[in-house]
């Protein structure tokens, strides 16, 4: 058995009024997981955070969690942005930030399943950049860079499993009900660009299996994809992946009321039946924690 989570945890954190606890914050994450800890579990999350304020020591938002789950969980994070690598004060200058010497955003990882290793011997997280190469210049969602977090784990039930979590591009003012908006349009164009990335690591790690004689194993691919079905850049993914979800469809970002959240499989051996439950957690112990709902599949 594997559970699998996706969930954006961000909560429009820069609209808050107040200063961002990080220890509280994770409190409210872990209590909106209505997830079996003792299971085999792998949690992506997408826009997490590692921050310091003054000379206290960095706090990471998914490492607080993966402690409040258990002593078996362990973090892994991947950043994108921050405030050394992008010093904009669009971006840090919010109420959530005042006072942080350090912030970080990005995807991460949390999982209570052992490390196994890549084809090539190496046994260790991996952050790839995809799709258009930004400066994050306007501080701002259009010129956002993008990323993926890569992690084989050793599972009991299907042998080494490689999970990839990501999080894909939106642009300020794109219609997500409306497909023929330029601005929608363009957006649009961005993912299909980070997907067809995300299909060349598939092949690469396909590769790097075949140069080692290793027969292929299954890849979960799950994050915030920022589109729905159908779109081109899901339905892009499906040449090698195979799509997950709910028996009733529900949406999985509250404001836009579209399911943007997704778990995607590459199986060519068939060693993962299909899940036996794939649900979004509509209920939730705090309602204000973020504007998404976590999708979860059980196999």
């Amino acid at each position: 058995m594997l559970q699998v989570i996706t969930a954006n945890i961000g909560g429009h954190r820069n609209l808050r009024a107040d200063r961002l606890n990080p220890t509280q914050t994770a409190y409210e994450i872990r209590q909106n997981l209505d997830i079996d800890p003792t299971l085999p579990t792998l949690i992506a999350f997408q826009e997490a955070v590692q921050i310091r304020f003054d000379n206290l020591p960095t706090h990471d938002i998914s490492d607080l969690i993966a402690h409040q789950l258990g002593a078996d969980y362990h973090s892994y994070f991947a950043p994108k942005t921050s405030t050394t690598r992008h010093p904009n004060v669009c971006v840090w200058d919010v109420p959530a930030y005042q006072g942080a010497s350090f912030v970080t955003e990005g995807n991460s990882i949390v999982t209570n399943q052992p490390l196994g290793q890549w084809a090539w011997g190496a046994s260790i997280p991996i952050c790839v950049t995809i799709g258009q190469p930004r400066l994050y210049s306007t501080g701002g969602r259009d010129t956002e860079p993008r990323n993926v977090i890569a992690v084989p784990v050793q599972t009991e039930a299907y042998g080494t499993v490689y999970f990839i979590g990501t999080h894909l591009s939106t642009l300020r003012g794109e219609d997500r009900h409306d497909r023929t908006h330029p601005i929608t349009q363009r957006a649009e164009q961005l993912r299909v660009m980070e997907t067809a990335h995300i299909l060349g690591l598939l092949d690469e790690l396909r590769q790097s299996e075949q140069a080692a004689g290793i027969a292929p194993r299954p890849c979960i691919l799950v994050g915030d994809f920022n589109a729905n079905v159908p779109r081109p850049e899901i339905e892009q993914l499906l040449t090698e992946f195979v799509h997950y979800q709910p028996e009733q469809p529900h949406y999985t970002h509250i404001n836009h009321q579209i399911d943007i959240d997704h778990i995607f499989v590459s199986d060519p051996q068939g060693l993962m039946p299909a899940p036996h439950r794939v649900d979004v957690q509509t209920e939730r112990a705090f309602p204000d924690g973020t504007d998404h709902l976590l999708k979860i599949a059980i196999f």
